[in-house]
């Protein structure tokens, strides 16, 4: 155990797809009041994987994003590999370090902070990683033109700026 109390644990997600492990293509979009993740996504056809599309994942109440290092050759060496974190899929950290981290930061100003209810998700995929803290995660496949998925998502983006 740490300093934070009990041992964090990474347990894998299914949100109907996951990330494809060849070339993932992960594109970010944020604002300060919306968070937008996409990538070529797969799915289980029985015993092996097909190509379904552009996975869309809209990160509500998201405070702090991660994106980047690690690739998934380097994926062991993450902290949270030994917790259970796995090339190409889908996440949440429980007893998030991170989050304990960031109420403590909080509680310097506040400290009255309540312990948070946020949740940490991860995405791994061949080239980079994708972390967040947010209050929930909703997963959309699309099989439109990217193009088009990429303007409609820009669209609610610029509604909010």
């Amino acid at each position: 155990n740490s300093m934070f109390g009990p041992k964090q644990s990474v347990i894998q997600l299914d949100i109907g797809f996951e990330p494809e492990a060849a070339v993932s293509g992960p594109v970010l979009l944020q604002t300060d009041d919306d968070t937008f993740l996409t990538f070529k996504a797969v799915r289980m056809a029985g015993e092996r994987r097909e190509t379904a599309g552009t996975g869309v994942i809209e990160i509500q109440g998201c405070s702090v994003t991660k994106f980047g290092y690690p690739n998934d050759e380097a994926l062991a060496g993450h902290p949270l590999y030994k917790h259970g974190l796995g090339a190409y899929g889908v996440f949440e950290v429980k007893k998030s370090i991170w989050i304990q981290q960031m109420t403590e930061q909080n509680r310097v100003s506040f400290p009255q902070t309540t312990e948070s209810r946020r949740r940490h998700f991860v995405f791994t995929f061949h080239d980079s990683t994708f972390e967040c803290v947010a209050d929930e995660i909703r997963a959309t496949l699309r099989t439109e033109p990217y193009e088009q998925i990429f303007g409609e998502i820009a669209g609610k983006i610029l509604r909010s700026v």
